[in-house]
């Protein structure tokens, strides 16, 4: 990789895959919509990424306007696409579908008609240049001979410059960023008489999915015998929110178009990222940051179902060096899962930011509200098998205790979020008949 454009570059996760490869001395393209929920002082560039950084080029533009993509890889000339722009929130999405599949669905479909396109151009000015031939032409009536070689020599000038102008270097790798959500429920090992554990999909059961099936199989405890395990790649997507299908198709999509158009596409489906630059702004943004604002405000994180609920927690730059070994080292039309392999509780995460910024002990809790409510389209459990990916010689190095005092370090030097704007995402679920559950 040497040119890289990386769409929503000024992002939470793009914007360090942006660091990531100017470290690595390539040239890079950060390419955003800079969209206002996340960028509150959108037009202007976030501070955190300075357009006048050596090797770096920013570009405004929206993923769905085809045109302005062509523009920018003609004016860029990447080698490389890292597709991070989308929106986010599983939450939200449920409440706002059509931004989400126009942004996430069609915007990658855009965003895959230009690099196509753009492909296109560049053999097109391959095939015109290797078949180049000088324009015979005879003289007019009274020019001379030497007239009319003048002539066709600037003729063929000037045809020759249109020629060049077409972009000259092809796109031939293209990342996208998949979703942990897309495989809704996580997988459950169940050791069936003391023969060792099996590999059971738990919650699969088209029949078990009326009634009490959410209240009954997500939020209870599971029977004896019956734990999570870390979900594999070839596990069946099963999207349980507006969020969760848009990634799924948006991943499905663009792997489809690799194969049939010949263009190497690789995904990644990224879990639980945190870490420094997410969206205060945004009250749909991870859960810890979240927590972390919660406690600096003076308030207490709001935690649904009884937090017992697992995720794979994975600091960012973690993300950022996985896509780049995807990227260098994966195999082309092949997903990775981008995870820790690491089960960790809401609960344990809440308690591990409340403890850092009370400086309690580890025996101590922190407050917090554990609701007993649950969302919408929210799963139990699920974390990642990342041996796939490990497989490629990438590690994350970020353990949690560490990555947590990175963030909420982070946290702490933004501006104080108010309480209109931290209850925000909660109130807008209560509205729309989201949550379940404890009142």
């Amino acid at each position: 990789m040497e040119r890289v454009l990386v769409t929503g570059g000024a992002g939470f996760i793009g914007s360090h895959v942006v660091d990531a490869l100017l470290e690595r001395g390539c040239q890079v393209m950060s390419f955003d919509c800079l969209l206002a929920q996340v960028h509150p002082l959108t037009p202007a560039w976030p501070d955190y990424q300075d357009p006048d950084t050596e090797g770096l080029e920013t570009w405004f533009g929206d993923v769905r306007d085809v045109h302005a993509v062509l523009a920018a890889l003609a004016e860029f000339r990447p080698d490389t696409v890292i597709h991070l722009a989308a929106r986010v929130g599983v939450a939200q999405g449920d409440t706002m579908p059509a931004p989400y599949v126009s942004c996430n669905v069609t915007g990658t479909a855009a965003l895959l008609d230009a690099i196509l396109a753009h492909n296109g151009l560049v053999r097109d000015r391959e095939r015109e240049l290797a078949n180049w031939e000088p324009l015979d032409v005879s003289p007019l009536e009274g020019e001379t001979q030497e007239a009319a070689e003048a002539r066709a020599t600037e003729a063929d000038r000037l045809l020759r410059e249109r020629v060049e102008a077409l972009p000259d270097r092809l796109v031939d790798r293209v990342f996208v960023a998949g979703s942990m959500s897309s495989y809704g429920e996580g997988l459950y090992g169940e050791d069936v008489q003391g023969e060792g554990w099996t590999l059971r999909g738990a919650s699969r059961d088209e029949d078990d999915m009326s009634g009490g099936w959410f209240e009954a199989v997500t939020r209870d405890a599971w029977a004896s015998g019956l734990r999570p395990i870390g979900i594999t790649e070839a596990s069946d997507f099963w999207p349980a929110s507006v969020y969760a299908w848009s990634k799924a198709q948006q991943e499905e999509l663009s792997l489809l178009i690799g194969q049939v158009r010949g263009l190497d596409v690789r995904v990644g489906r990224l879990f639980n990222t945190y870490g420094p630059r997410q969206a205060l702004s945004n009250p749909y943004t991870g859960v810890g940051a979240i927590f972390s604002a919660r406690y600096l405000s003076g308030s207490v994180p709001i935690v649904y179902e009884d937090g017992e609920q697992c995720r794979d927690f994975i600091h960012v730059r973690d993300v950022a060096s996985a896509i780049l070994a995807i990227l260098e080292d994966g195999e082309p039309g092949e997903a990775y899962n981008v995870g820790t392999g690491k089960p960790t509780t809401i609960r344990e995460v809440a308690a591990a930011i409340g403890r850092h910024l009370m400086d309690l002990g580890d025996d101590e809790e922190p407050p917090m509200s554990i609701t007993g409510e649950w969302r919408s389209g929210d799963i139990r459990h699920c974390y990642a098998d990342a041996s796939k990916l490990r497989a490629l010689g990438w590690e994350p190095e970020v353990v949690l205790a560490d990555g947590i005092a990175d963030l909420v370090d982070w946290v702490r030097d933004q501006q104080d979020e108010d309480e209109t704007t931290l209850n925000k995402a909660h109130a807008e679920l209560h509205a729309a008949g989201l949550l379940g559950g404890a009142q």
